[in-house]
């Protein structure tokens, strides 16, 4: 990525700098192995339009028939890939293993308007039967032309022993870049704020449209409010529960776009910042008690049900 994109990224994830799990999800990379020639020959045969292996993102491949795929790169030297076709799972490969938590937080950019599907291909533990190794999958409809970044948390038995992210476009074709998965326990900070997106998302406050940056209007100008009470709330809460491990990583997410949304004057701010905000207001009101209060032309919210 170019410095610009680099820069947008990091405001983007905000604090959620953890190493990429995903090979090569920002699909800078064209040419190695895998996939070979050999392969794109057999994607071919089975009627996915495709580029030459040359061109693929190492360690991405295809598992159906009947698909596209294709690797652009921009002006800006922003690559990224497009997919489309139901019965066409794309896969990338993930570098870890589960580890100690039962949680994978799977983070992606996506941009167009379709229906995504993201799922793993799963493998059990050694001696486990096959059956009992599960995963949670996710699946989400959008219409944008801008990047919109999503954050899902999803569950596994014990008995996964080893998973790779896939995905498959379910309707439209779709832009997708930035592919990653987060998981371990200390990162329960990223689940938290991926079950307030979910939260967010539910109550339409995840803004899809409006370029990167957008003006403050009347709806988001209270959604920044909703944010103000929420960060206010939680430094309270710090401040009295000093020990509160997870509050205390939260804050120190709010603090890092706090600037970006609260300081006085701003023209512009970052729609994904704003993103950030709504899924973090959800995700301090789990921990501190403190309620997103909407306007009565709003779903009136309520907190998610835990899936820990």
């Amino acid at each position: 990525m170019n410095k610009q994109t680099l820069i947008c990224l990091a405001a983007l994830l905000v604090t959620v700098s953890v190493s990429a799990r995903i090979r090569y999800g920002d699909f800078q990379k064209a040419g190695g192995n895998p996939p070979n020639a050999a392969a794109i020959e057999q994607f071919r045969k089975n009627g996915i339009k495709c580029p030459d292996a040359k061109e693929w993102t190492p360690y991405w491949h295809c598992i159906g028939r009947n698909g596209t795929v294709e690797f652009i790169r921009e002006k800006n030297n922003r690559r990224y890939a497009r997919i489309s076709g139901k019965d066409m799972l794309f896969c990338g490969t993930d570098y870890g293993k589960p580890g100690d938590t039962p949680y994978v937080a799977y983070s992606i950019d996506v941009r167009g308007k379709g229906a995504l599907y993201l799922t793993f291909l799963v493998y059990p533990k050694k001696g486990v039967n096959r059956a009992d190794a599960k995963m949670e999958s996710a699946a989400f409809e959008f219409d944008s032309p801008d990047w919109t970044s999503y954050l899902f948390v999803m569950k596994r038995t014990d008995a996964v022993g080893a998973f790779h992210p896939a995905m498959m476009a379910l309707k439209g074709t779709i832009d997708i870049d930035n592919a990653n998965l987060i998981y371990g326990a200390d990162k329960d900070d990223i689940f938290a704020i991926a079950e307030g997106e979910a939260e967010s998302r539910l109550r339409k406050l995840h803004k899809t449209d409006g370029g990167a940056e957008i003006v403050p209007d009347e709806e988001i100008k209270k959604r920044i409010e909703i944010y103000r009470t929420q960060d206010a709330a939680l430094q309270e809460f710090v401040k009295k529960n000093p020990k509160h491990t997870l509050a205390a990583k939260l804050l120190k997410h709010s603090n890092e776009i706090r600037p970006y949304l609260l300081t006085e004057g701003l023209q512009t701010i970052r729609r994904n910042r704003l993103n950030r905000a709504m899924a973090l207001s959800f995700a301090i009101w789990k921990v501190t008690g403190s309620k997103v209060v909407l306007e009565k032309s709003s779903a009136q919210a309520s907190v998610p049900e835990k899936k820990r």
